[in-house]
């Protein structure tokens, strides 16, 4: 990502660009710590969050797999295609 400028208003408040607001998965009412390094001010997102993150216009897991990965896509394969075939055969 490239880097962008802001500035502070008069009531101390800083615009993060739409583009990283986006990029980070930040929304309104996001919560972020401020920490102070050096002559950086450094800004994360508070709590666990969300592993979800906007990538364009879908959003991308980020977190780890919990569990067995394998069954729990074995088990929604057939939940979902038990509602297909139910959907098929009220069509006829």
């Amino acid at each position: 990502m490239a880097i962008m400028e802001t500035t502070i208003d008069k009531f101390g408040r800083v615009l993060i660009p739409k583009d990283l607001r986006d990029h980070l998965g930040l929304d309104e009412g996001t919560t972020l710590v401020i920490e102070l390094s050096e002559n950086r001010v450094i800004l994360t997102p508070a709590g666990v969050g969300s592993p979800l993150v906007r990538k364009g216009h879908i959003l991308v897991f980020t977190g780890a797999p919990q569990g067995d990965l394998r069954e729990a896509v074995k088990k929604d394969r057939i939940r979902r295609s038990g509602k297909f075939l139910k959907g098929m055969k009220a069509r006829r």
